[in-house]
């Protein structure tokens, strides 16, 4: 990111090559529709670009990524849409009728985390997607570590039960 604030293009390429995949996974389960998340995605580090010049070398990179990304959802007003069809394009390798359940599993894994209130739904995305520690997690969403983790404990027992016929399939 040093590079990046110097002005160097082929470094921002660099921090896209590497991030944009979580970037990109993050909004896609927010917004549940791969074009729009795409489009998001991109905007992310559009912003990384424009902003360089307030980023604190001192501090890691990924929390202040996601807070660029986070605040570019919430502007854009988008709530979460989950359940939009065919996001999951299951693997082409897989017959048919695999490719039906996988396709079948996704939609309920979506409806799941669908479910959860907003606060988990957020702390769930950002701790499978970032790599990013509860505290780091906390200052992005303005909560305590503690509070991050009892949210995604929360979360993860919600979807339990909904998901529990998925683990016996």
């Amino acid at each position: 990111m040093k590079l990046v604030r110097r002005g160097d293009r082929s470094a921002l390429r660099e921090l896209f090559d590497r991030h944009h995949r979580q970037v990109f996974g993050f909004v896609l389960g927010r917004l549940g529709d791969a074009d729009p998340s795409e489009d998001v995605a991109q905007e992310v580090f559009i912003r990384v670009w424009r902003y360089r010049d307030s980023y604190d070398t001192d501090r890691r990179f990924l929390p202040w990524l996601y807070r660029i990304t986070r605040n570019l959802l919430s502007d854009s007003k988008s709530g979460p849409v989950l359940d939009s069809p065919g996001n999951d394009a299951p693997s082409s390798h897989l017959p048919p009728d695999e490719q039906f359940e996988e396709r079948q599993r996704a939609e309920k894994v979506r409806s799941a985390v669908l479910g959860l209130p907003p606060a988990q739904r957020e702390v769930l995305l950002l701790s499978r997607w970032s790599g990013m520690t509860y505290r780091e997690i906390g200052d992005i969403v303005g909560c305590s570590e503690g509070a991050v983790k009892v949210r995604v404990h929360r979360a993860l027992e919600a979807l339990r039960s909904p998901l529990a016929p998925l683990r016996e399939d």
